[in-house]
């Protein structure tokens, strides 16, 4: 017995709750994903590439140029997490406070200095 055609809106409809289920589902795999990357400690370098949102062709130019620490064995790249995650914060920027705060300090330095000469 054939079924009876969906009706355009309803057809419509059905597809776009389909697109939105692919969607969260990729969603839910990227997390997963990301959340293995967390437990693991050495990481090749498609999990690196992944885990600082890079290219992989970018990793490879970071790790040519001495820029990012990595382990080769062989012709194969490694990277400890860890230190990634240090390489990632290791050049943080001051905040504008940060920065008043410490002129200002610099400032009454520079006048104590003058008041003891």
């Amino acid at each position: 017995m054939e079924q009876p055609a969906l009706a355009p809106p309803q057809g419509e409809a059905i597809m776009d709750k389909l697109n939105q289920l692919e969607e969260r589902l990729n969603e839910m795999d990227e997390q997963w994903r990301r959340r293995e990357l967390q437990r693991q400690e050495v990481l090749n370098t498609r999990e690196a590439a992944a885990f600082l949102s890079l290219s992989r062709s970018h990793l490879y130019k970071l790790c040519n140029e001495r820029e990012i620490p990595h382990y080769k064995r062989g012709n194969k790249i490694y990277f400890q997490r860890k230190e990634l995650e240090e390489w990632m914060t290791g050049t943080r920027i001051k905040t504008s406070q940060e920065l008043q705060l410490e002129a200002m300090r610099d400032n009454i330095d520079r006048e104590l200095e003058k008041m003891k000469q």
